[in-house]
């Protein structure tokens, strides 16, 4: 299937400006609802409950696939280079809200309503806002939740460290979008469009 950036959902012009190292957060501002209720997704999609690393592994590699076709990440994450792979900061910060492990996490006031923890599994609490997606957004964790089921936590384990983004930054250090831009296929009209999304 062929995808065209500049067809991709709408961008707000006055949120990207070129630059010749785009930090994430100028793509989209984080969205802490959408990440919850994007969580909520993927776990109903997995039949109401998976491992914090399966979760998490799906959401950067949905994002990184959105990325690539309509130029955004789905709530506008932040990614970090941790051990255990490429991490989303924000979505990581409302399953901690959640666990109680963590005083030093951005506001998730849905979280602890949505989601729950029983042993070494996070659950759905309610079903997720489809009216928060778009089409591209469903297609992209759809296609995602799909390749995980097949490549099981060992397979994520290897994709997500294998990952170039991930092995170009540094330890526990940010994954600029740039350095994520430059690992997919069409890196250079990627990085065209992010620096200049509504070319006049």
């Amino acid at each position: 299937m062929a995808h065209s950036l500049r067809s991709g959902p709408a961008q707000d012009c006055d949120l990207v400006k070129p630059a010749n190292t785009i930090p994430i957060s100028t793509i989209d501002e984080y969205d802490a609802d959408k990440a919850v209720h994007c969580l909520l997704y993927v776990l109903k999609k997995l039949g109401g409950a998976a491992d914090l690393y399966t979760l998490l592994k799906i959401i950067y590699f949905a994002d990184k696939r959105h990325l690539e076709r309509y130029g955004r990440f789905l709530f506008g994450d932040t990614y970090r280079a941790m051990k255990a792979g490429p991490v989303p900061s924000g979505a990581y910060d409302a399953i901690k809200v959640v666990r109680g492990d963590s005083n030093w996490c951005r506001p998730h006031p849905l979280a602890k309503k949505a989601l729950g923890v029983e042993g070494q599994s996070i659950i759905a609490l309610m079903e997720s806002d489809l009216g928060l997606f778009s089409d591209s957004d469903l297609e992209c964790l759809d296609e995602t939740i799909e390749e995980a089921k097949q490549l099981g936590w060992k397979g994520l384990w290897r994709r997500s460290h294998r990952d170039p983004a991930f092995r170009a930054a540094d330890f526990n250090g940010e994954m600029s979008i740039e350095g994520i831009a430059k690992s997919l296929p069409n890196a250079d009209a990627l990085l065209e469009y992010l620096r200049d999304p509504c070319p006049e």
